[in-house]
């Protein structure tokens, strides 16, 4: 896929099961992933594996302030 016809997506749940299959289904296909982990160490393997093709970002869906912060990541992303 063509860099221009990528996409920035936002995945929640990365660190294991369907977020994470879809996280490196998405980074296959040439889009920029953001993956959304609540562990740090679910963060630094998940960023070793991605390598380029993505960013994982600790995301606990229950915390407001780490929802801004993920919203501000994917606004940043553009």
């Amino acid at each position: 896929m063509p860099r221009s016809a990528s996409k920035t997506v936002l995945v929640t749940g990365a660190s294991s099961g369907i977020g994470e299959a879809s996280a490196f289904a998405l980074a296959s296909r040439g889009h920029r992933v953001l993956a959304g982990v609540r562990r740090e160490a679910d963060a630094t393997r998940l960023a070793e594996r991605l390598g380029g093709r993505g960013q994982p970002l600790i995301l606990d869906v229950t915390r407001p302030e780490q929802i801004e912060a993920a919203r501000a990541a994917v606004e940043a992303a553009g």
